[in-house]
């Protein structure tokens, strides 16, 4: 199937109804390290999913070892033949012109099964796809390994975070670690940028305020030529 085929079927697959939720705070950032214990078909603490399921793994149980071999982590593909998309409980006001980085650890299913396919990103709160990353062919053995997707929204926003095993029924998904959001800061270029028209302004303001004081204190007598000053010639009394 073609990137483009997964995603129209992906996006297709994700309107689902729009829900109340409050607000998280970014920088956000969630190891699920609050998985104790595993339990399957359910969805971690401050996530939630919806027509299908996602198991909550502590590290070590089914095989499964979570990033550094602590904690916890999420199995996309959980235990009812129907991955669900994971979705935050919560919403991210994203500012108009600010970038936004949303990043996780994915590793394969680590238990021999198919490939995965994972699409990831920003959404609405009715789950219209704003920015998103499509991942084809996640085998078994893939490592854990850092993926993100950026978005800059040009108007304000109100955004949720989803991850989605593409058509997974085997119940052995992608795991994920590690999510979090952050705001991006401005690239150091573009603040030298504003720097040097900070400058370039102030020095239109001196230039401005010499030239008012220069026309405001001329007196007979006195010429400026140049870059200083100079006494006009005496007239030579006959």
């Amino acid at each position: 199937m073609k990137r483009a085929d997964v995603f129209t079927a992906a996006l297709l697959v994700l309107g689902f109804s729009a829900r109340e939720a409050s607000a998280l705070t970014i920088p956000y950032f969630d190891d699920f390290n609050g998985i104790t214990i595993s339990q399957l078909n359910t969805a971690p603490t401050g996530w939630t999913t919806v027509f299908g399921t996602v198991d909550s793994v502590h590290n070590g149980d089914f095989g499964i070892h979570c990033v550094g071999n602590l904690g916890g982590c999420v199995d996309l593909d959980g235990s009812s033949n129907v991955a669900g998309p994971l979705i935050t409980s919560g919403t991210f006001n994203l500012a108009a012109g600010q970038t936004y980085r949303l990043s996780a650890e994915i590793s394969g299913n680590q238990r021999g099964a198919v490939a995965n396919n994972l699409i990831f990103g920003f959404s609405t709160t009715s789950n219209v796809p704003l920015a998103a990353q499509t991942i084809l062919g996640i085998v078994s053995s893939s490592p854990f390994t850092l993926y993100s997707v950026l978005f800059t929204p040009t108007t304000a926003v109100t955004a949720e975070v989803f991850f989605y095993d593409i058509l997974g029924i085997n119940n052995q998904g992608p795991i994920l670690d590690n999510v979090s959001v952050t705001a991006v800061p401005l690239p150091a270029a573009a603040l030298l940028m504003l720097s040097g028209l900070a400058a370039l302004g102030a020095v239109a303001r001196r230039r401005i305020s010499a030239a008012t004081w220069a026309s405001n204190s001329r007196a007979p007598g006195v010429k400026f030529a140049g870059d200083g000053l100079r006494l006009a010639p005496r007239t030579r009394l006959h």
